[in-house]
């Protein structure tokens, strides 16, 4: 599936199957370069939200564009599952965002103050995504425990039953997510969270490399 991937589409899609058909297993990671610019789409995707409230620039309506090819190409790939007879046993996952909103920050940012390359929420949380219905994750429950992406590797790990050697298992920092996944309002104790963005001009990492940070728990965050 191309999700904004340019050629990619035949090869993932082929390579998926070919996995099927032989009965095995597969993981599919697929990350797309879109939204970011350049801001290349076709004019199909982006001609109607020009002119639109708070659509200032066609670059900003090419910015979305990008956001509603992906998410065609998602509903084409969750299609395809279900034409394979697949798509109760497999487990989707989507991340919403790497960073923080940029192009469509100020259209819409969930009530979030600050975007990419800020410390603030706007700049470093994301929306997750888990479907999988024969797992026994219950479709439209929301979750809100203080989660982050490093509990993806131990969720993972868990689900396929991986066995992990000490020298790995030393490195988790992460925790395993399927008891929320199953159970939105299962014992998750309270953390800290630390995040900082690691981007300033050259020469000056000794003094920058104390700002831009927060530390947040399920109840505060403090920033600087």
């Amino acid at each position: 599936i191309s999700l904004g991937l340019v050629g990619s589409e035949m090869c993932i899609r082929d390579r998926m199957d070919e996995q099927r058909k032989a009965g095995k297993r597969f993981f599919a990671y697929i990350p797309p370069n879109a939204p970011h610019a350049p801001h290349v789409v076709p004019e199909e995707y982006y001609q109607h939200y020009v002119g639109k409230p708070g659509v200032k620039s066609e670059d900003t309506a090419k910015y979305l564009g990008m956001v509603e090819n992906i998410d065609t190409n998602f509903g084409t790939m969750l299609t395809k599952l279900n034409e394979w007879g697949i798509e109760k046993n497999t487990l989707v996952i989507y991340l919403g965002t790497d960073n923080g909103a940029t192009g469509g920050r100020n259209i819409f940012n969930a009530g979030m103050k600050g975007g990419k390359n800020t410390p603030y929420q706007g700049g470093h949380r994301a929306p997750a995504f888990f479907r999988w219905p024969a797992g026994q994750i219950p479709a439209g429950v929301e979750c809100s425990a203080l989660t982050a992406h490093v509990d993806l590797f131990p969720t993972l790990a868990t689900i396929a039953d991986a066995t992990l050697v000490p020298k790995v298992e030393q490195q988790i920092e992460g925790r395993d997510l399927l008891r929320l996944l199953q159970n939105p309002n299962a014992n998750w104790p309270d953390r800290i969270l630390v995040q900082h963005t690691g981007r300033w001009s050259k020469g000056t990492a000794a003094k920058s490399k104390y700002g831009k940070y927060s530390i947040q728990n399920s109840r505060f965050t403090l920033v600087n």
